[in-house]
């Protein structure tokens, strides 16, 4: 226990009195087109002292700093020439530490900035028919853009805002024609959310209005883009999946055209998700690469007597639509008595409008189990074979709803050993402790968490592309412990920067071949009822930075015994500051320590060198 609590007893003092920077907002470009060049203002306190930009993925390249106060930084990009259309994680590195993740679009098309007033009809701006606009809805406001089209052409208008603002931007918009009458409107919708979006077969020629609002007009100064085009924009696709190093005639499903357009798709030779992005289009669909076959539903396959025997054992895909009232598909597989199966449907969250449902019966339709939404939007189950031979998979809409464009794949494995990590923090709805900033001469901990999947097994953490002087320490991982400290230590010679860190944990046992890799989401986007969470980004590097040394450093005075149950004890911290450091210290246990409660936060004040943590083993 002695050896535990130095261990967890964590510096909490640089983000409550040494002020680890923050970072709320990008403005005024919250994206850019490829081959512009953009000043970014980072608007958030104690940049002042800013380093670098951390970007998480390519596209960007950094100029030079305009400007640097303590609450704002302006800094010059150029969006490379072969960039791709992407969303671009960002933060700040200052001597202090690392800030919040924000977020910054790279798209297709040349920008223009919305130009007010341009709320009336009457003042619509003028826009090209290819363009991306980059605006600003306030309370009750209501931005118009005017746009030349020609009968025929497809206009599509997609808006881009509620993942940039930190709050939810909820847009609305519109398609009118010159006499004012409302020729699409979205609010919401499967692919992009709460970002709305209209594709439109115009139908005569004339200057058409583009209207766009917060969907109750209770804008607060929300950002958007709007990327304005002649494209094709559908929902979702068909097939949602193929194999590896495959090819397939997929369908556009949701386009503006009467008839769904095709288009062959060359899937690429790993596993994953990947974006598509059709022609002149700035936001993606999404697809999915499984290994495994993939088999296409043949109707009629909806009831006990039509059921389609894949005849086969896992691991398959099975594609299908659910698109007559009523419906709803109906597989039989081959399985062994024992084995352990995972089931994971590909619907809602790429597009598609199925809300899947998935059940699993034995051949003798006795139920075994069924998913909604466990994996977000979609289903997601695990179930035991109960007998060799025959199971049976049944897919349909929650809502007993149908149409041409509810699409799923639905893929079924053999549950395998798998083993994760993140990083955790107590705190909620925050980014605080989301990176590790290690002083000079100092150290940071951080409290990793461990998921196992069919797996037993005592395991180790290994940190790759480390800043040059920091070293990782942690202990094996029990298999029967999920969360876990490290510490990160830096000499007094370290140099200040950064580096995207790889974070894998495999068996102490070499002899069991399992690897697993780091994912961390972080929450952006909070919305009503009760800061809901709309969106969180997803990580798979941890960030690592150098950063200046801490004007004190703390200590903790061993135990000359154990605590014991129903006992209790003291903790005693020491604190030496430097001579110009008079200010109170905060610590802050890094975790709950098992059966034993205590105060998580500590203040040892500023005119005190000792502090007393008090444990309690009842």
């Amino acid at each position: 226990m002695r050896q535990l609590i130095s261990y967890l007893l964590v510096l909490f003092s640089t983000t409550a009195l040494w002020a680890l920077p923050t970072l709320t907002q990008l403005s005024p470009k919250i994206g850019a087109g490829i081959g512009e060049e953009v000043e970014i203002q980072f608007y958030g306190n104690f940049l002042k002292t800013t380093q670098s930009i951390i970007t998480y993925k390519p596209g960007l390249e950094f100029v030079e700093f305009k400007s640097k106060e303590a609450k704002k930084v302006i800094a010059k990009f150029k969006v490379k020439k072969d960039a791709k259309p992407s969303i671009i994680p960002i933060r700040l590195l200052t001597d202090r530490g690392m800030t919040d993740l924000r977020l910054f679009k790279i798209y297709q098309n040349k920008s223009i900035e919305e130009k007010e007033p341009n709320t009336k009809p009457e003042e619509g701006q003028l826009i090209e028919k290819v363009t991306t606009i980059r605006g600003m809805i306030k309370r009750e406001d209501v931005d118009r853009f005017n746009v030349v089209l020609k009968k025929g052409e497809t206009l599509s208008a997609q808006v881009e805002g509620y993942r940039f603002n930190g709050r939810l931007f909820d847009s609305h918009i519109a398609l009118l024609d010159e006499n004012g009458r409302e020729l699409a409107n979205n609010d919401d919708n499967t692919l992009t959310r709460q970002d709305s979006g209209i594709s439109v077969v115009i139908p005569k020629d004339g200057t058409y209005q583009i209207a766009i609002r917060e969907a109750s007009y209770q804008g607060r100064d929300d950002e958007y883009m709007i990327h304005v085009g002649t494209y094709v924009r559908p929902s979702t696709l068909f097939p949602l999946a193929g194999a590896p190093n495959s090819e397939a005639e997929v369908q556009l499903i949701g386009s503006a055209s009467e008839k769904a357009p095709k288009q062959k798709l060359k899937f690429p030779a790993k596993e994953g998700q990947y974006s598509f992005f059709p022609k002149g289009s700035s936001t993606p669909n999404y697809y999915q690469v499984i290994n495994g076959k993939h088999i296409m539903e043949k109707e009629p396959n909806n009831n006990s007597k039509e059921t389609q025997d894949i005849n086969i054992e896992p691991p398959f895909v099975v594609h299908g639509v659910i698109a007559t009232e009523n419906d709803y598909d109906e597989f039989t597989f081959n399985v062994k008595k024992g084995q352990k199966y995972e089931v994971k449907a590909y619907a809602r969250s790429y597009g598609s409008s199925l809300d899947a449902q998935v059940y699993i019966y034995n051949e003798k339709y006795k139920y075994i189990t069924n998913n909604d939404d466990k994996n977000g939007a979609d289903s997601k189950l695990s179930f035991k074979a109960d007998a060799d031979g025959k199971h049976r998979l049944k897919i349909k809409d929650y809502l007993t709803t149908f149409s041409n464009s509810h699409v799923y794949a639905v893929e079924v494995t053999p549950e395998t050993p798998r083993v994760s990590t993140t990083l955790l923090t107590n705190k909620v709805r925050t980014q605080q402790l989301q990176t590790v900033s290690v002083p000079q001469n100092g150290r940071m901990a951080a409290l990793m968490s461990v998921e196992r999947i069919n797996a037993k097994a005592h395991l180790n953490f290994n940190f790759e592309n480390l800043p040059k002087g920091i070293t990782a320490h942690s202990k094996p991982v029990h298999e029967k412990v999920t969360k876990v400290p490290v510490v990160f230590s830096s000499s007094n010679t370290t140099k200040q920067g950064y580096t995207l860190a790889s974070v894998k944990i495999k068996p102490t046992d070499t002899k069991q071949n399992l690897e697993g890799h780091f994912e961390q989401k972080i929450d952006l986007t909070y919305g009503d009822p009760n800061n809901s969470i709309y969106h969180k980004e997803t990580l798979n590097k941890l960030a690592v930075a150098s950063v200046a040394a801490t004007p004190f450093k703390v200590s903790v005075v061993p135990f000359k015994s154990p605590i014991v149950r129903y006992g209790s004890k003291y903790i005693k911290i020491k604190v030496e500051r430097n001579e110009d450091f008079k200010e109170e210290v905060k610590l802050k246990l890094l975790m709950d320590i098992p059966g034993v409660s205590a105060s998580l936060e500590k203040k040892v004040p500023k005119d005190k060198t000792e502090g007393l943590y008090s444990l309690n083993a009842n």
